[in-house]
């Protein structure tokens, strides 16, 4: 076992040998997990540089460092990630909240004022909903996932943000075991087709689960169930957003003109890329 570290020097050593992988964001990434380990502010390394760091404590950050330079996303070994400004527990049951679907969150909210009643279609770790509930202070959610091990995720999250008593998620197969209408449908489904699920990074195919990846053979599988899900429970005066991947807005919105909805605007991730649709019914 090693001797005792301190931590100006494990970062450094650390720092270096995540540069092979991760480039600009090794002494971010060196820090965070060395933070997860301490169970301390980032802060804290600064302001004590020369903080022992024991034996038995190296151990495991150097085996989360070894995850890491493996291809393991740096979420998973955390078992967190932040989204919409709050942290959101994930697993290897969840996607990763990515920060192109605050996209989605900002174009609802612009519309989204006042009590609604939300419904997130394929919920997974209940980012979406619930940065929505965190927004609309009078709003309450219904998540639906066909995981159990993913509404278990969307559960404890609803739990330590305080919004449990607005949220709720069900177990459904999209629009199985959904009731009564919404004023706003959201939805981030699997999009990535069969041809380009075996192209993912391994960062990716390895450490998400294919179930919230893969949309079919042309990833369009998913907005072919959730469109009449969306017309027989979208209120009269509701609307929907849905997430969709790259050069994907033409063939979804027709797929929603085939089930009687209609597209409103069409709005950019920070990218430049047409990332989600905003629509209501015909």
């Amino acid at each position: 076992m090693p001797g005792v570290m301190i931590v100006k020097d494990l970062l450094r050593e650390q720092t270096t040998r995540l540069q092979e992988i991760t480039e600009d964001l090794a002494p971010l990434e060196a820090r965070l997990l060395l933070c997860h380990v301490l169970q301390c502010r980032r802060e804290d390394l600064i302001l004590k540089p020369d903080r022992q760091v024991s034996p038995e404590m190296q151990a495991t950050y150097m085996a989360f460092i070894e995850r890491r330079l493996a291809g393991e996303p740096i979420a998973k070994i955390l078992g967190e990630k932040e989204f919409w400004g709050m942290p959101f527990k994930v697993t290897t049951e969840t996607l990763d909240p990515r920060p192109d679907s605050e996209t989605l969150i900002e174009a609802v909210l612009e519309r989204g004022v006042g009590s609604k009643r939300i419904l997130d279609l394929g919920t997974g770790s209940g980012c979406l909903l619930l940065s929505f509930l965190s927004e609309l202070k009078d709003a309450l959610g219904l998540g639906v996932d066909v995981s159990p091990a993913a509404l278990k995720i969307a559960k404890a999250n609803a739990c330590n943000l305080e919004l449990e008593q607005r949220a709720q998620f069900v177990l459904s197969d999209w629009g199985d075991n959904v009731n009564g209408e919404f004023d706003i449908i959201i939805s981030n489904p699997p999009y990535i087709s069969l041809a380009d699920y075996n192209e993912l990074a391994p960062s990716v195919r390895n450490y998400d689960p294919r179930l919230a990846l893969l949309g079919g053979e042309d990833g369009l599988d998913c907005y072919r169930k959730i469109a009449p899900v969306i017309h027989k429970h979208l209120a009269h005066n509701g609307f929907f957003a849905i997430e969709f991947g790259i050069d994907q807005e033409r063939p979804v919105e027709n797929i929603l003109e085939e089930n009687k909805l209609r597209a409103l605007e069409f709005r950019k991730d920070l990218a430049g890329t047409i990332r989600c649709i905003i629509g209501e019914r015909r």
